[in-house]
C-alpha cells in the first residue's frame, strides 16, 4: 500500500498549531516558569530555542520528508543510527504517557467542575485550615535565643504567665551571646481555597480505589459537603474517557489524513479559550505587577541554577516536538517537493508567542493572589510552584469569572482536556508508523486499525487506570519524567543524531538532499554546518555537564520539581538511571551488532557501519524510502558527491534532473 501525505498545506500546518496550543505550552510551560522564577526561565528558553531548538526543527523536518519513513527505519541508511532510531520510539512512549497522566489531573478538576458551587471555592470543607480565608500572617519561632528556651504555647496559662514568661524571654535574648529576633518568619507560604483543594486532591487522586459513585463524589466534593453535584463524576469519566477514545481513533484511522481534518477543532477552539482566559487574567485586580516577575530578571545569579538550564532544555524538545519522534514522522507524510522550512515558521514563530501568553495569563493571577492576601509576589509563586500551578491558578481565576461561574470552568478545562489529545497524536503516530514501517503487512489498513485501537486503549489503561487505582502515581510519572530523565535522553539522542548526520551520512549530502525537496539552497550555507556540527551540539554538551556539576554539588533532589513529600517518588533517581542506562546500552548494543555484521576486516567494519550504506534502503524499498550515499563505499552509490534516490512512486511529479556544480540529483 502506497504511504499516504497529508491532504493540503492548511490541514498540515494547523495539526502542527493544535500540538503547540496543547499541554507542552499551555500547561508545562507556565508551570516550569513559576518553578524557575519567571524571568530566568523565559530568558534561558528563548536562548536554547534558537540555538537548539530551530537547527532542530530544520533537521527533523529536512530528515523525516526525505527518508519518508517513520523514526526506527528512518535512520536505517546510516547501519549505527538504527539504534537512535529505537531509542525514538521509547521515547515518544513516554511522552505519550507523560501527557496522558497529566490529562488525568485535567479530568479530575473537570469533574469536580459539574458542582455548585464548586469545591475550591469556599474555605468550609474538611480538608479547610484556618489560613485559608486569612490574609498572610508569618508565623514565629516559639524559641527566641540559641539557649534552651521553653516553648511558650507549653506554659502561657494566664496573662500574668504571660508576662512573666515574655520577661524571662526578653531578658534571655539579651543575655545570651547568640542573640536572635523575638520573631522570625518560618513560614514563607500563603493558604488559599484553591491552593487547600489541590493539597487534599494530591494526597486522594485514586478515586477509583473502592469503586463507587459515592466514594469518586466525597473524594472530589468533600463527605460532608452542601455542594449541589450537577452529573455525577462518574458519569463524566466516562463520557469524556469515551470522547478522548473516539477522537484518538479517528485522528488515526487513514494515517495523517483524518489527523488534518480534527485539527480544525484541536486549534481553534483551545486558542479561543486560551485567548478568553488570558482577557480574564489581565482584568483580574492588581494582576499586571507580576509581570514584572515574568519579564524582568532580579538578578543574574538566578541564571546559576542547573535545575533552571534543565528545565528550559526539555521544554525545547517537547514544544518543538523534535529529537522524540514527533516531528519527524508527521514530516514523513509531506509530498517530495515541499518547502519545509516554510512549515519550519509555524512553530518557530507559535510556539514562543503561545507559550509567553500562557504564562502571562497564570502569573496575573499570582499578582491577583498576592493582592488578595496583602504578600509580596514572591509568596505566592513558592506557595504554588508545583507541577500543577496552572491547575491551581486557573481555578483561582475561574472563581472570578462573570456570571454563573459553572459554565465558564466546564469550558475551560474541558478544552484543555480535549487538546491534550492533539498533544498525544504525534507520539500515537510515531509508535504506529514505526510498527507499519517496520512490519509492512501492518500497512494494510484494517490490520492498522486494530493495532491503533489496541495501542490507544493500552495506553489510556496506563495513564488513566493506573493512577486511578493507587495514589500518588500520577504524580510519581511525572516527577520521574521532569527530574531529569527527559532532558538527559533528548540531549544524548540530539548529539548522536546530530554527529552522525553531519559527519557520517555527510553535511554537503544532506544540504543537497534539502535543496531538491525545497528548490532553495538557503541550507546548503556554511551557517547550517557549523550549527548543525558545531556550535548546537557544543550547547548540548555544555548543558549535560552543567547538569551533572550541580546533581554533584547539590544532589539530586535539586533537580526535581516542586511537589510535598507525601508525592515523592522514593526510588525516583534509581529508576531515572536505569532508564537512561537502557538508552544508551540499545545505542551501543546497536553499534557493536551493525559493526560486527558489517564485511571486511575491521577497519573497513567501522566504515560501513559508520557510513551511509543506500542498499539497506533499498532493501525496504517498497517503503517508498530514499536511496542515499555520501560516496563511503554504498555498493549502489552513484559516486562521491551524487545523491541517488529511487522509490518515490507516491512523490513522482515527473522525471527531472537537477544540476547543482559537480552535485547531480536524479529523480
Amino acid at each position: 500500500m502506497e504511504r499516504p501525505t497529508w491532504s493540503n498545506k492548511l490541514e498540515y500546518h494547523l495539526s502542527l498549531f493544535s500540538c503547540v496550543i496543547g499541554l507542552s505550552s499551555s500547561w508545562r510551560f507556565p508551570y516550569l516558569a513559576l518553578e524557575n522564577g519567571g524571568a530566568p526561565f523565559i530568558y534561558s528558553f528563548l536562548f536554547l530555542f534558537v540555538i537548539v531548538g530551530i537547527p532542530l526543527v530544520f533537521l527533523d523536518l529536512a530528515w523525516g520528508q526525505y527518508s519518508n519513513l517513520a523514526p526506527v527505519q528512518a535512520f536505517k541508511v546510516v547501519p549505527v543510527l538504527q539504534g537512535a532510531g529505537i531509542c525514538i520510539l521509547i521515547l515518544s512512549s513516554a511522552v505519550l504517557i507523560y501527557f496522558g497522566t497529566v490529562s488525568y489531573y485535567l479530568l479530575l478538576y473537570l469533574s469536580s467542575s459539574f458542582a455548585e458551587p464548586f469545591p475550591w471555592t469556599n474555605c468550609n470543607n474538611e480538608w479547610n485550615t484556618d489560613a485559608c480565608n486569612s490574609v498572610f500572617v508569618p508565623s514565629c519561632n516559639d524559641t527566641f535565643t540559641s539557649s534552651n528556651i521553653t516553648n511558650l504555647n507549653d506554659t502561657v496559662i494566664s496573662n500574668d504567665t504571660i508576662i512573666s514568661n515574655v520577661t524571662t524571654a526578653v531578658t534571655a535574648v539579651f543575655t545570651t551571646t547568640t542573640a536572635q529576633p523575638l520573631c522570625s518568619i518560618n513560614d514563607t507560604k500563603v493558604s488559599s481555597s484553591p491552593i487547600e483543594y489541590w493539597n487534599y486532591l494530591s494526597s486522594n487522586d485514586d478515586i477509583c480505589s473502592g469503586f463507587s459513585n459515592k466514594n469518586m463524589s466525597d473524594t472530589l466534593f468533600g463527605s460532608a459537603t452542601t455542594t449541589q453535584i450537577i452529573l455525577s463524576p462518574a458519569i463524566i469519566f466516562g463520557i469524556f474517557i469515551g470522547v478522548r477514545a473516539f477522537l484518538s481513533v479517528l485522528a488515526l484511522a487513514k494515517h495523517v489524513n483524518f489527523t488534518g481534518k480534527v485539527s480544525y477543532l484541536f486549534s481553534t477552539f483551545p486558542f479561543a479559550v486560551s485567548i478568553m482566559m488570558l482577557v480574564r487574567c489581565l482584568t483580574l485586580e492588581n494582576a499586571l505587577p507580576a509581570l514584572l516577575h515574568l519579564f524582568v530578571p532580579t538578578s543574574f545569579q538566578q541564571f546559576a541554577e542547573p535545575k533552571l538550564w534543565k528545565d528550559a532544555m526539555s521544554q525545547v524538545f517537547l514544544s518543538l516536538m523534535t529529537t522524540w519522534g514527533g516531528l519527524l514522522t508527521w514530516s514523513s507524510y509531506n509530498k517530495f517537493y515541499n518547502k519545509f522550512h516554510i512549515d519550519a515558521s509555524v512553530l518557530i514563530v507559535t510556539v514562543p508567542f503561545i507559550s509567553i501568553i500562557s504564562a502571562v495569563s497564570m502569573f496575573c493571577v499570582v499578582g491577583h493572589l498576592a493582592h488578595v492576601k496583602e504578600t509580596d509576589i514572591l509568596t505566592v509563586m513558592e506557595s504554588v510552584k508545583g507541577p500543577m500551578s496552572p491547575l491551581v491558578l486557573l481555578t483561582e481565576a475561574l472563581s472570578t469569572m462573570w456570571g454563573y461561574k459553572v459554565p465558564w470552568s466546564i469550558i475551560v478545562f474541558a478544552t484543555m482536556f480535549l487538546s491534550s489529545i492533539a498533544t498525544q497524536l504525534p507520539c500515537l503516530e510515531c509508535i504506529l508508523s514505526s510498527l507499519s514501517d517496520t512490519f509492512l503487512v501492518l500497512r494494510k489498513l484494517w490490520i492498522r486499525d486494530i493495532i491503533m485501537v489496541l495501542v490507544v486503549i493500552g495506553c489510556m489503561c496506563i495513564y488513566y487506570l493506573i493512577p486511578c487505582l493507587y495514589q500518588g502515581v500520577g504524580m510519581k510519572i511525572i516527577e520521574l519524567c521532569d527530574t531529569f530523565l527527559f532532558t538527559f535522553a533528548f540531549i544524548l539522542l540530539a548529539l548522536v543524531l546530530l554527529f552522525m548526520i553531519c559527519y557520517a551520512f555527510g553535511f554537503q549530502l544532506l544540504g543537497t538532499n534539502t535543496k531538491a525537496m525545497t528548490r532553495n539552497a538557503c541550507l546548503t550555507s556554511k551557517f547550517w554546518l557549523v550549527m548543525w556540527g558545531f556550535l548546537t551540539p557544543l550547547v548540548l554538551l555544555a548543558c549535560m555537564v552543567y547538569i551533572v556539576y550541580g546533581i554533584i554539588v547539590d544532589g539530586v533532589e535539586s533537580l526535581s520539581p516542586s511537589m510535598s513529600d507525601d508525592n515523592r517518588f522514593v526510588w525516583c533517581h534509581v529508576i531515572t538511571w536505569i532508564l537512561i542506562g537502557a538508552l544508551l546500552l540499545i545505542l551501543v548494543v546497536v553499534t557493536i551488532v551493525h559493526v560486527l555484521r558489517s564485511p571486511g576486516i575491521f577497519s573497513e567494519k567501522l566504515k560501513h557501519a559508520f557510513s551511509a550504506q543506500p542498499a539497506r534502503m533499498a532493501a525496504s524499498s517498497s517503503s517508498h524510502g530514499a536511496l542515499m550515499s555520501n560516496g563511503m563505499g554504498g555498493r549502489n552509490s552513484p559516486g562521491n558527491g551524487h545523491l541517488f534516490m529511487g522509490g518515490y512512486a507516491s512523490h513522482r511529479d515527473g522525471d527531472e534532473v537537477l544540476v547543482d556544480d559537480d552535485i547531480v540529483t536524479s529523480v
